[in-house]
């Protein structure tokens, strides 16, 4: 991995988020684990040793579950990475949090592409995976990453129980309308 272009680093660990199919909801209590983030300046520490040993990183992949939870963190991040790192990078993110802000400061920041989970159709997140949103606020988030130049992977499940030809159908024209 010493070599590999790709750098992958987490900032955070942990999740506000109790989705029925991730390991951060895994406590036996029920709440939610606790999130725990680096400083910015650690993180950006950890790269800059990382390229000065010649390491040949050209893009960094942000592995948190939900990049960029803390408005004020994604503000400092948003500063000082352009000029202190500048790769190119992505992160994971989820449709709940993405705001006009989040998004904007994202794309001033230099990231490319964000792997989204909207994982199935409304019901379905709804009634099996414990997830929040639907089509129209994933058509909006969508649309707002593609204002600021970032492309949207999408992370979707299939063949969960219970899932309908309806739910199926509303996840394909779902497919039909973001931004391409």
């Amino acid at each position: 991995m010493a070599q590999d272009p790709l750098f992958q680093v987490m900032c955070t660990f942990g999740c506000p988020r109790a989705c029925a199919f991730c390991h951060n909801s895994f406590k036996p209590d029920g709440r939610s684990p606790p999130i725990r983030m680096r400083s910015v300046s650690s993180m950006i520490a950890e790269l800059e040793r990382r390229l000065a040993e010649g390491a040949p990183i050209r893009r960094v992949r942000f592995d948190d579950e939900i990049f960029g939870l803390r408005p004020e963190w994604l503000e400092e991040f948003s500063r000082r990475w352009p000029g202190e790192i500048g790769l190119p990078f992505d992160i994971l993110t989820e449709p709940s949090i993405v705001s006009e802000r989040y998004a904007r400061l994202l794309g001033q920041a230099g990231a490319t592409h964000v792997h989204m989970g909207i994982q199935s159709s409304t019901e379905v997140n709804a009634r099996e995976l414990n997830r929040r949103g639907g089509v129209a606020e994933t058509l909006q988030v969508a649309d707002r990453f593609s204002r600021h130049g970032i492309y949207v992977r999408y992370l979707v499940m299939v063949d969960i129980p219970g899932t309908t030809d309806a739910d199926y159908r509303e996840l394909f024209e779902l497919f039909q309308r973001v931004p391409k």
